[in-house]
């Protein structure tokens, strides 16, 4: 991290098991990538799980050993946290969708999606492990409590998946979903909406070409045929999209769809 501001630049990363959630904020870690690390301290014993971490650089020994551990979790045990982030404007990207694919994971190979990915991903994913993992179907719910408690303490969130390295997880599709589970972990559809358009825009600091629809700022659009503040499904009703000064119908999206298909077999 010192390295990092000597040179002029931001630093994002996961939460090392070794290191607390409050430190990396405090260092300047411009955001946090996952929930890993994050909803740990919610657990018992969490200092001691650390500090074995911590001894162990090589791995995190005794992490799985922490099982019975993740069902101590208490949300409340996290505003000190939320605090920190907000005062050092520290953001965070949850990636819920892959927790929650990560908890219970798809086995049907008749997910319509899957035409658009390579054999080899879809033979990667095929040979990835189990389909679920106790653990993980524990935790969701917990980092799904914890993203709640972030928002409501005023941390920015921002849209992510984490596409295409957790199986079914599709680039772009699975953001779609990332909105609704950002809407059940307790953001509005209109928070939900920023977290992966307004939110981007300053995060990465181009909110003067960005973030806002009007004139003198790039055409980045895309248009839909319901309203998301509604349901935030509506996302996927999508009419035409607008980017890079063109505009795109729906018969146009749906070419490169096609083509993305036939990519896929080849």
């Amino acid at each position: 991290m010192d390295e990092a501001h000597k040179q002029g630049l931001p630093a994002v990363a996961h939460v090392p098991f070794a290191v607390t959630p409050a430190e990396c904020s405090n260092a300047g870690q411009r955001s946090f990538e996952h929930m890993f690390g994050i909803g740990n301290i919610g657990i018992d014993r969490y200092e001691e799980w650390r500090q074995s971490a911590a001894a162990n650089p090589s791995g995190t020994p005794g992490f799985w050993d922490f099982q019975p551990s993740v069902d101590s979790f208490q949300v409340s045990r996290l505003t000190g946290l939320a605090r920190i982030m907000r005062k050092n404007k520290t953001w965070i990207c949850p990636t819920l969708i892959a927790s929650a694919l990560l908890a219970d994971r798809p086995t049907s190979a008749d997910d319509p999606r899957l035409k658009f990915v390579r054999p080899e991903q879809k033979g990667w994913w095929a040979d990835s492990g189990p389909t679920s993992n106790p653990r993980s179907r524990r935790e969701h719910p917990q980092y799904m409590e914890t993203v709640r408690i972030l928002h409501k303490s005023g941390v920015s969130i921002l849209a992510g998946t984490d596409a295409p390295g957790v199986p079914f997880t599709f680039p772009g599709f699975s953001l779609h979903e990332e909105l609704q589970l950002l809407v059940g972990g307790g953001l509005t559809p209109l928070d939900a909406l920023r977290s992966a358009t307004s939110g981007p825009a300053e995060f990465f600091g181009v909110r003067k070409d960005l973030r806002t629809v009007e004139a003198g700022k790039r055409a980045e659009l895309v248009l839909l045929d319901a309203d998301p503040l509604a349901d935030i499904r509506n996302t996927q009703r999508i009419n035409a999209v607008i980017t890079g000064g063109r505009l795109y119908r729906r018969p146009s999206l749906d070419k490169m769809l096609e083509f993305a298909e036939a990519d896929a077999r080849s």
